[in-house]
């Protein structure tokens, strides 16, 4: 946000120094095909609109 306010003429100069810690990415696990159609048919037994609901996610990339 300073960075922008510099650049928008709302301060002239940063006030401070910012230096990004390094971090490493976690591991993504997604659904087997297994565990989905488990899940998609447990969804249908609730209601469609669950149903629906998880079959769009499933199609978004479903992560746990």
């Amino acid at each position: 946000m300073l960075k922008k306010a510099v650049d928008w003429g709302v301060i002239d100069a940063m006030p401070c120094t910012v230096t990004l810690l390094k971090v490493s990415k976690p591991a993504v696990s997604f659904y087997d095909f297994d565990e989905y159609e488990r899940l998609v048919e447990a969804a249908k037994g609730i209601d469609h609109r669950t149903y629906v609901i998880v079959l769009l996610a499933g199609e978004a990339g479903l992560l746990r």
